[in-house]
């Protein structure tokens, strides 16, 4: 089946609405394959260029398998700091007009600050229900 809209993939109406309010109207060609494939719990492997979507077609299935208040169901792993920031960034506004929330996790500095972040972090999170960290702070 050839997807050319995002409502033909059968999304709840809070992520049709969030889908929208980013103005995406047609699914990249990665997030076309992969949103249904994932939708069906279907482990998938997706390799694209830069800004075509990737983060979209992994997180939209993500935040549709996910029951709100029923604490840390996904976690993404991303290689810098920058990604892991906009990977959470791009979650909490797909989780749009939902009571998911998504917080960025990452260490650095001293290891006296470092603990005095995780700990804040951690109460962040203690009401996530998605975290993107880089992976070196895990």
């Amino acid at each position: 089946m050839d997807v050319t809209r995002f409502t033909e993939l059968n999304l709840s109406d809070e992520r049709l609405a969030a889908v929208e309010a980013l103005g995406w109207i047609v699914p990249t060609p990665i997030q076309a394959q992969a949103i249904p494939a994932g939708l069906n719990g279907i482990d998938v492997v997706g390799i694209a260029q830069t800004g075509t979507g990737k983060t979209g077609a992994f997180m939209i299935p993500a935040l549709e398998r996910i029951k709100a208040g029923a604490g840390l169901q996904v976690l993404a792993l991303c290689p810098t700091r920058e990604l892991a920031q906009q990977v959470s960034d791009d979650a909490a506004a797909l989780a749009r007009g939902t009571s998911i929330r998504s917080e960025a996790i990452f260490g650095g500095g001293g290891s006296r600050r470092w603990r005095t972040d995780m700990r804040s972090s951690w109460r962040r999170l203690a009401g996530s229900s998605i975290t993107c960290s880089l992976s070196e702070s895990i």
